[in-house]
């Protein structure tokens, strides 16, 4: 988790992995696959891209709006 938290962001795709940088305060983009990880996504407030629409352009876009937080 040290090291996590020495992260800009995390991109995840796992639930526990989510959870944890989370708690550890380090922004965080879901490419979302599981309805449990599009439920923690909401309720903890993390970006989502969904894996059906998954692009560069997109991550790259999730990715400077959670910089700007």
């Amino acid at each position: 988790i040290a090291s996590l938290r020495e992260s800009r962001c995390l991109i995840g795709m796992r639930y526990h992995s989510l959870l944890i940088a989370s708690h550890a305060g380090v922004p965080a983009i879901a490419i979302p696959y599981q309805q449990k990880v599009e439920n923690l996504c909401r309720e903890q407030g993390i970006s989502q891209v969904p894996i059906k629409t998954l692009s560069l352009e997109k991550l790259q876009a999730a990715f400077r709006e959670i910089q700007k937080k």
